[in-house]
């Protein structure tokens, strides 16, 4: 029988386990047969940690300076229950294990790692409004209406293309919905694609406003992060000051894009690189 020892030193663990002793006694169930010890007395410790407690002790022994997911410390190079029944020392670092699998091979910081959770944390809640009003796939007519009254109450729309992770700019309608609502966007997309409507379809950027070095980063995990980064600083702005930034700084981009839309310009534009 395995007796395993759980200590934490991260309070997060506790909104994911609540008895830890409990949760790791019912996984030594699922081991093989040989690796239960039946009538054998057997222990090891788990330290539940972080990526910040868990780095350190892969730089120590590893040499590595990096957080990972497991570190394991066998007592013994090859374990002889007869000589000693202690296993040894497992860690395990909550954030490493919690955050989505996109990331773990990512070298992003805690305060980026935590920022793409609540990006996407916020994005299903709003796929669950849109479907909420009368959202229609594929009908883009009726869908601009339905969405028109949402998109006027929102000062930037964050346009999600349906491809972000190819290595060639593929642009559908979506940006078209703030085009026509007359508002700011910008789009979690592929690498250039903000520099390819420019130059390819003649809309204009509204870089007054927003900085737009995440559309050349060839990441898309970091592409998306740096796009959040640059968006949140503007969440902080009180309605007056949302204001002056659309209708002072871009209001000539916002409506010159309109009319450019409109007008069927875009077309001419894109028959040039025929």
């Amino acid at each position: 029988m395995i007796n395993i020892d759980v200590v934490s030193e991260s309070n997060l663990w506790s909104k994911k386990i609540k008895n830890k002793h409990l949760f790791f006694k019912s996984i030594v169930r699922f081991f093989p047969k040989k690796y239960r010890f039946i009538r054998k007395k057997v222990s090891l410790t788990v330290l539940l940690s972080n990526n910040k407690n868990i780095k350190k002790l892969n730089k120590n022994f590893r040499n590595k300076d990096k957080p990972t997911d497991v570190l394991s410390f066998p007592f013994e190079k090859k374990f002889d229950v007869k000589k000693s029944p202690y296993l040894g020392d497992i860690v395990i670092s909550y954030d490493y294990m919690h955050k989505p699998k996109i990331l773990n091979n990512l070298d992003l910081t805690e305060d980026e790692t935590e920022l793409y959770g609540k990006f996407f944390k916020n994005t299903n809640e709003f796929n669950d409004t849109v479907y909420s009003f009368g959202h229609i796939r594929f009908d883009h007519a009726n869908n601009i209406y339905n969405l028109e009254s949402k998109l006027t109450q929102s000062f930037v729309h964050i346009v999600s293309e349906t491809m972000a992770t190819s290595y060639y700019p593929f642009v559908t309608e979506k940006f078209l919905y703030s085009i026509v609502t007359r508002g700011l966007f910008v789009s979690y997309a592929q690498p250039g694609w903000h520099a390819y409507i420019e130059k390819y379809y003649g809309f204009k950027l509204y870089d007054k406003i927003f900085d737009y070095s995440f559309d050349s980063i060839q990441n898309p995990v970091k592409r998306l992060i740096k796009l959040i980064e640059m968006v949140s600083k503007f969440s902080t702005l009180s309605t007056d000051d949302w204001q002056d930034l659309c209708f002072v700084l871009e209001k000539d981009t916002i409506e010159y894009n309109y009319n450019h839309y409109f007008s069927g310009d875009h077309i001419r534009w894109l028959q040039q690189y025929e």
